[in-house]
C-alpha cells in the first residue's frame, strides 16, 4: 500500500480552507450565520421575559367623558401609558374594581394628549370608577392608575310635536288647548337620519311657558298620560281672552334618570283672531 505524501496531503488541507471560494461555497455559511443570529435574539428576548421581575410603572388617567345623548349610553376614557424596563404591551380597563376590557398598547393613541383613548359602553345613566393597569411584555401588571368616576348618558328623549287648538263656548270660554307629544330616541339611529323607531314616553315631565299677544308669560308643568290613547301625550288648557298670536316654548323635559332631554321641537305660535 502506498503512503501519502505528507507534503501533497499539508498543500491540500491549505488550499481547502483557503480563499477564493465561490458564491455556492458561501451560501450555506451565510445561512447558518444568520440562523444562529436569530436564535441568539430569541434566546436573549426569552430570558428578559424570565428574569424581568420589575413591575410597569402605574398609568395615569386623564379624563372620562360621556358622549353625546345620540350616542346613548358611551364613555370616552383617556389615560396615559405606563413606562417599563422591557416593554409594555397592554393595558386592562377596571370598572369600579372589575376588569372591563383590553385595549392594545399597539393602537388607540390619542397624540392630542399624549395617551391611550377607549370608547366604553355602559347601560343608561350607570355611574362608575374607572382606572387601568399596564402589563409589561413578562406579563408583570403594575399598580392601579388613579380612578376618575363618570355618569353615562341617558337615553334620548325628545319633544317629536307641539299642537295648539283654540276653542270658544258659553260655557268653556275662550281656550287654547296644548298638547306635548314626547318620544324616546332609538339609541342606535343617527340623528342624521332623522326621527326613527321612537317610542313614546309616559310619565315624563313637561315644563313650558305661553306667552300671550300682550306678552304675558304663564308657566305650566305637566306630566305625560300613561294609557293607550294619550301615551307619551301631556295637555295644558289656558285662557285666550286677547286676540293675536300665541306661542308656546318648551323649557325642559325630564322622564326617569334613564333619560336625556333632546331638542327637537321646542316651540309653537297660533293665531286667535
Amino acid at each position: 500500500m502506498a503512503k501519502r505524501n505528507k507534503g501533497n496531503w499539508f498543500r491540500w488541507y491549505i488550499k481547502s480552507i483557503t480563499p477564493p471560494y465561490s458564491l455556492k461555497d458561501l451560501i450555506p455559511i451565510f445561512i447558518s450565520a444568520i440562523l444562529v443570529a436569530i436564535f441568539i435574539i430569541i434566546l436573549g428576548h426569552v430570558y428578559a421575559q424570565i428574569a424581568d421581575n420589575t413591575l410597569p410603572s402605574a398609568p395615569t388617567a386623564i379624563s372620562a367623558t360621556p358622549q353625546p345623548s345620540d350616542n346613548c349610553c358611551k364613555v370616552t376614557f383617556s389615560f396615559r401609558g405606563s413606562t417599563d424596563n422591557v416593554g409594555i404591551v397592554k393595558y386592562y380597563i377596571y370598572s369600579n374594581g372589575n376588569f372591563s376590557s383590553t385595549v392594545s398598547a399597539y393602537g388607540n393613541r390619542d397624540d392630542t394628549n399624549n395617551g391611550w383613548t377607549y370608547l366604553m359602553n355602559f347601560g343608561p345613566k350607570v355611574t362608575t370608577s374607572l382606572t387601568v393597569k399596564a402589563v409589561d411584555t413578562a406579563g408583570n401588571l403594575s399598580s392601579p392608575s388613579n380612578a376618575i368616576t363618570v355618569t353615562s348618558p341617558g337615553i334620548p328623549i325628545f319633544v317629536s310635536n307641539i299642537s295648539m287648538v283654540y276653542s270658544s263656548s258659553s260655557k268653556t270660554g275662550n281656550l287654547i288647548t296644548t298638547k306635548v307629544y314626547v318620544m324616546e330616541r332609538d339609541p342606535w339611529i343617527d340623528a342624521k337620519r332623522g326621527i326613527l323607531n321612537n317610542t313614546p314616553i309616559n310619565n315624563a315631565t313637561v315644563t313650558l311657558f305661553i306667552t300671550s299677544p300682550s306678552g304675558q308669560k304663564t308657566s305650566l308643568t305637566g306630566i305625560t298620560q300613561g294609557n293607550a290613547t294619550n301615551a307619551g301625550t301631556v295637555t295644558f288648557k289656558t285662557s285666550a281672552n286677547e286676540k293675536g298670536t300665541y306661542s308656546v316654548n318648551i323649557t325642559n323635559v325630564s322622564a326617569t334618570d334613564r333619560n336625556e332631554y333632546l331638542p327637537h321641537v321646542t316651540s309653537k305660535t297660533l293665531i286667535v283672531n
